[in-house]
Order: structure tokens, then sequence, then C-alpha cells
């Protein structure tokens, strides 16, 4: 999809993080932008932030864990602008930090999971259809993680659940090209990125606010803090939806971290 000037995209998450900085970088682009969040405070900042530089922006208060509120979301969107080209499935939640995963309570699980898994699933069941049955070129990103590739042990809600979106945009691509769809797709696999993503409302239980804590959490447990600007990572995304690139890696030192899995793996695979 190379021509994104006056097209329409949505960006689930988008009142902070990346989520922002794609509706950023969506009105840059000329697009016009349905921003959805279920933090009703930080979406109303990002919404006046666009529109006070007359960018077209709606506001959707949306949790992405329910169904209906997905739908609503979609309706809204096709009224307003009658066509949706871009849609950007990336609300996620981090969950508990625990050493111990066969002691976290349902609710834990079902709390992650329905946000970063139910809510990409819901996501395409809302839009997907419209968009498959549009003339039009379309795309999905689907947020994933660096944790989509290389598990570690004190997020295990959200590395479960990041496997399992990976495994979901891999089978997105191959159905999409089964049926020769103009709506490509691609999956966005972020390392370390400075975002609000540690926070008590975004998901990590018992974490204190600030700027500091994800810092403090990969510092427990001993991984490399290179974080990347979201900007940066907004700005490779547009690029792979020009190009219909689906692997979007944009941490240059995720390649160490995936080449370190899949060696071990082929060299079991070999014994």
């Amino acid at each position: 999809m190379r021509e994104l000037q006056g097209k329409v995209a949505v960006v689930t998450g988008a009142a902070s993080g990346i989520g922002n900085a794609l509706a950023q970088q969506w009105v840059r682009e000329g697009m016009k932008v349905a921003l959805a969040d279920w933090d009703a405070h930080a979406l109303r900042a990002a919404t006046l932030e666009l529109s006070s530089q007359g960018a077209d922006v709606l506001s959707c208060l949306t949790d992405v864990s329910d169904y209906g509120s997905m739908q609503a979301l979609a309706d809204t969107v096709f009224h307003r602008y009658g066509h949706v080209h871009l849609l950007c499935n990336n609300a996620g939640i981090l969950g508990p930090e625990s050493t111990r995963l066969w002691e976290l309570p349902d609710q834990e699980w079902d709390r992650v999971l329905g946000v970063n898994f139910r809510g990409v699933i819901y996501g395409l069941r809302a839009f997907l259809p419209r968009m498959l049955g549009s003339a039009d070129e379309g795309h999905i990103v689907t947020t994933a993680s660096m944790g989509s590739f290389s598990a570690n042990s004190f997020l295990p809600c959200y590395i479960g659940s990041k496997h399992a979106v990976l495994s979901l945009c891999e089978t997105l691509r191959m159905q999409l090209e089964q049926l020769g769809s103009k709506v490509r797709s691609s999956v966005l696999c972020p390392g370390y990125t400075r975002t609000s993503l540690v926070s008590r409302e975004r998901g990590l239980s018992g974490e204190a606010h600030g700027a500091g804590a994800f810092d403090n959490l990969l510092a427990r447990a001993g991984i490399p803090r290179e974080a990347m600007d979201p900007r940066e990572t907004a700005s490779l995304v547009a690029e792979a939806v020009r190009t219909a690139k689906f692997w979007i890696i944009p941490n240059p030192q995720s390649r160490t971290r995936i080449a370190a899995r899949f060696q071990e793996i082929l060299d079991a695979a070999r014994d």
C-alpha cells in the first residue's frame, strides 16, 4: 500500500508508547486516524494533540478484550470514514511479574490473554471482513514482541500471549495469500522500547509509575537495555506497510537473541 495520503488508519493502544507514535506517523503521512484506547484521560490528550495540528482524528474509548467494544469501534470508524485501509492491532499489557507461572490465578491469565491475544482476534473479526470486501488495498499491522522469540522467567503471561500472537500473524499471512487478497499483513516485534507499558493501569502488578520502571525490571532480569525511541519504530512500520514487508524487527540487538534461540533448536534437531 504505497500511497497513504488520504487513507484511513485505526490504531489500538493509541494513547501512548508505540501506538501513539504510530498514530502520529499516520497523521504525518496525511491519513485520517481513529485512536482507540481504554485510558480515557490519555486518549483525550493524544486526540487533542493531533487535532490541534489540523489532523482528521477520531477518538474511541475501547476495550480490545471485549468483542462488543471492538465491534462498536469498527462500526464507528466505518460510519465516519466509510473505509479502513490500515488496522494496527497494537494494544498490549505486560501482566504480573512472577517466577512461578503455575501459581498465577486464572484472572491474571485471562486479563493478559484478553488484551494481548483475544484483542488481536477481535480486531480481525471486527474489521477484516469489511476490509476484504473493499476494492481498495489494505494492510494489518499486529504488534507482537521480541518476547515472541525468546522466553524469560519473569513475565510468563506476557511471553505466552506474544508467542501466540506471532503464530496467529503467520497464519493470517498465509490465509490472506491463499485468498489472493489485496489486504497484506505485518507483524511488529519490538525489543526494548521507551514506552509507558509498565504502570498499574497498563498491566504490571505492583510496579511503580515512572520512566524508570521498565529499566528496573530489566536490570533485575539481567537483560540489556538498549532502548529504541517509539518514533523510530513507527517510521520502520510505515516503510513496511509501503513495501508489504511481513517481518518488522526494529531493534538492532534483536538479531543476536533470535539467532541464539534458533541455533539451540537447530542443534537439538541435528542430535
